[in-house]
């Protein structure tokens, strides 16, 4: 019940943000991380979890641009002064069966033919001297603040020297 008895409608579920001085923290009251890997292999859990933190840090020092089954870690060597940005690509044909959840789960995923061929961007915020692929076969580019990387590397990882 609302105020003066009138009907709260539960539209959908929340996200709540607090804010506090400069900071911000948000609650997601439930577990898209656990549900992209139980019964809910949908796409939304990792941009769900993607979009949360781009609007906790709205103006991260890099930026990457790939495709969706691209997963991406950034590490800060400050004692060699550079980045490393490893890029793990995993391309395989989705799963479908027809057995009930939560036997569905239990499908083994399929096993990846052969690499992807594809292009990611990068934007670095700030000053960078020089970059390379660690890969052989890749190719990297730069345009202004943005590095430019063609890759059918399953793993590469490109060190931009700051």
């Amino acid at each position: 019940m609302g105020q003066q008895g009138e009907t709260i409608e539960t539209l959908e579920p929340a996200v709540f943000v607090n804010r506090r001085g400069k900071g911000k923290t948000v609650l997601v009251p439930c577990s898209p991380d656990a549900a992209l890997m139980s019964n809910y292999r949908i796409p939304e859990n990792r941009l769900l979890i993607r979009n949360v933190i781009r609007f906790l840090n709205p103006d991260p020092r890099v930026k990457v641009r790939a495709p969706a089954n691209v997963e991406i870690v950034l590490v800060h060597d400050e004692a060699r002064g550079r980045l490393i940005l490893h890029l793990l690509c995993f391309s395989a044909p989705p799963t479908a069966t027809a057995a009930a959840f939560p036997k569905g789960k239990l499908v083994l995923p399929p096993i990846m033919e052969e690499p992807m061929t594809y292009e990611a961007q990068i934007q670095v915020t700030g000053q960078f001297s020089k970059v390379e692929a660690l890969g052989p076969g890749s190719r990297v580019s730069v345009r202004g603040d943005r590095i430019v990387l063609g890759t059918s590397a399953i793993h590469e990882a490109l060190i931009i020297y700051l």
